[in-house]
């Protein structure tokens, strides 16, 4: 019986730890650090690999979120910003969060 909870709770660890992930980076208080003491502790040596893939995705939601930005102010006749990939543009999303 143990096996099969532990089967269960790492299916659904593996998608809710990036939702857990984004929120404790967005939270002021924490920042990315929380997420690095706590991704240690859960994944042991791995802990890494998984940042790795909490930041890529966190700079894939900011990247949408500045299309979804310039498309607004594109509309409203603002100016817009760059990507992360941009040169004009931030280049680490981390750095502001």
């Amino acid at each position: 019986m143990a096996s099969r909870m532990y089967a269960k709770f790492e299916k659904y660890w593996d998608e809710f730890s990036t939702i857990m992930a984004v929120a404790g980076v967005l939270d002021p208080r924490y920042k990315f650090q929380i997420v690095e003491w706590g991704y240690e502790k859960a994944y042991g040596e791995t802990y890494k690999s998984e940042l790795a893939i909490i930041k890529q995705k966190l700079i894939l939601l900011f990247n949408e979120y500045l299309d979804e930005s310039k498309l607004k102010n594109s509309k409203d006749g603002q100016p817009t910003c760059g990507s992360l990939n941009s040169q004009e543009g931030p280049q680490d999303v981390l750095e502001y969060v």
